[in-house]
């Protein structure tokens, strides 16, 4: 069996047993009942009527989903086509549709397309020359780097993106046009961050000097191909495309300006003007495991030196997404998660770093070169502890460089934390009141028969805090809180991380 099929088998299995114990993050309940809508279209006999009703029943998943905004054909629908496939499937084979399959189904898509990213790195890595051990290292660095690992599992959307980015790209290097042309359409269909694939692949074209009329006709034929795929597994752009196409412009366009970040304890508003630019690649610097550096450096060194136009695609891979970030106007928030399409391409830079190290050392005294093999197992070692440990809330992971990542950064990016609080409230006896002011939506999937959701303070027993501090300072709230008799009752952490905090009546 061949490397690439393990490495999917492996992550795949991993996320069908790590799934139960994530909860629902922040965004997922929008997509599955977007997901419920594309069932119901298909079954109705291509029913549009369901793209323009807000009530429960446009989506197959009715009032089991608790969406944020009911009004959602608008959507991009490639993972949550998957997720609703693997919905389907589980029924068929004779399981209950519950809230629970329900999430666990769609995070059973972002498994997949984990899995994908990482056999794709893998292939992309053998593809640039590394060596079996190195493209072994960074598929396993993609798998493991904590941001990865944490929205691998629990959040169908941004993961699927990243992996049909790479999978296109790859395609395209290949000159496998069609295939990536058409990878490409499926991940326009996804996110809009795809709409860059094409971009880095012309541009590492003209790099080549490959830049002639035939060229022209290929990136022509790539974009026609991938425009069109998107439409076709598009439903809601087949009714009036023009203006329903533009519609979904203006959404990726304008979504999350004015939203704030955290940086460090202070607060920034996105797209509102003042460019923050370094906000992504600081982020970056404090969620790579210090571990990493080294072979990051390393890696440049060895492209730098190598100065072969083939591997120039992972420095325009990393680049060119980042060119957004110098917009005043873009809107990018919770750490680096709009930008992980970057991430293969750090790994890969990783493998670089890999055989650089073994090659530097190889022919010099045999105990630098063991060093630098036991260096490479060290870090693996270390990052699986990382994942460990932190686990669910790998996207929650601050390397020391991050000075006091409790108050100064946000934690908890998609709410995770929330299932875990209500499993420690549910431990007290009878029926409950209980608020959650971020993420409240959330909580509607943990309530128990006879609990009751309220929001104001007087009138609960117990209110979770997640630590996403952009949103909610802990501090701020206390002195909300305590004078109407609340005490902190309990902690969601890791170690010293802290994800959630749970108050109780005193």
């Amino acid at each position: 069996m061949k490397s690439p099929l393990l490495l999917f088998i492996f992550v795949f299995l991993t996320g069908f047993i790590l799934a139960p114990a994530i909860g629902m993050a922040w965004d997922e309940p929008d997509n599955i009942f977007s997901g419920g809508v594309w069932i119901n279209f298909i079954k109705g006999g291509f029913d549009r009527s369901v793209f323009d009703t807000s009530q429960s029943e446009a989506s197959y998943f009715g009032d089991l989903v608790y969406p944020l905004d009911r009004n959602l054909a608008h959507l991009p629908p490639v993972h949550n086509w998957v997720g609703s496939a693997a919905v389907l499937f589980l029924e068929k084979v004779g399981q209950f549709l519950t809230k629970d399959l329900i999430i666990y189904s769609f995070h059973l898509s972002g498994a997949f397309f984990f899995a994908i990213l990482v056999a794709t790195v893998y292939r992309f890595s053998r593809h640039l020359s590394l060596s079996v051990s190195a493209s072994l290292f960074a598929a396993s660095a993609t798998f493991l780097y904590p941001t990865l690992f944490g929205f691998g599992f629990s959040n169908s959307k941004d993961i699927a993106q990243a992996s049909l980015f790479s999978v296109s790209l790859y395609y395209l290097v290949r000159g496998r046009l069609l295939g990536g042309a058409i990878i490409w359409g499926l991940a326009l269909a996804t996110k809009f961050n795809a709409i860059y694939v094409p971009i880095i692949w012309m541009i590492w074209l003209i790099t080549k000097r490959q830049y002639n009329k035939t060229t022209i006709q290929y990136m022509l034929f790539v974009i026609a191909v991938g425009i069109a795929t998107a439409f076709a597994v598009w439903p809601y752009l087949w009714y009036d495309p023009i203006n329903r196409s533009l519609e979904v412009i203006r959404y990726f366009t304008n979504v999350g300006l004015g939203y704030i970040v955290t940086w460090d304890g202070i607060r920034y508003p996105v797209g509102s003007g003042s460019a923050m630019w370094w906000y992504p690649w600081a982020t970056l610097a404090i969620v790579t495991p210090p571990l990493l550096f080294p072979l990051l450096v390393l890696g440049f060194i060895k492209l730098l030196r190598a100065a072969r136009p083939t591997v120039f695609v992972l420095v325009l891979w990393i680049l060119i997404p980042m060119v957004r970030t110098i917009s005043p106007f873009t809107a990018y928030y919770d750490g680096i998660r709009h930008f992980l399409e970057i991430l293969p391409a750090l790994a890969i830079v990783t493998g670089f770093g890999v055989d650089y190290l073994f090659n530097l050392f190889k022919k010099k005294r045999l105990y630098l070169y063991k060093a630098s093999h036991l260096y490479i197992v060290i870090t693996i070692i270390y990052i699986i502890l990382i994942n460990i440990w932190y686990f669910p809330y790998s996207t929650g992971y601050y390397n020391i460089f991050a000075r006091e990542a409790n108050l100064g950064f946000d934690r908890d990016l998609g709410g995770l934390s929330i299932k875990e609080a209500f499993d420690y409230i549910h431990k007290q006896p009878g029926h409950l009141r209980i608020w959650v002011p971020v993420a409240g939506h959330l909580a509607w999937y943990y309530l128990k028969p006879g609990d009751k959701y309220v929001t104001t303070a007087p009138e609960v027993d117990y209110i979770i805090l997640i630590n996403k501090v952009s949103h909610a300072r802990k501090t701020e709230f206390e002195k909300e809180i305590n004078p109407v008799g609340f005490t902190l009752d309990h902690v969601v952490r890791r170690g010293e991380a802290e994800f959630a905090w749970v108050y109780g009546r005193k």
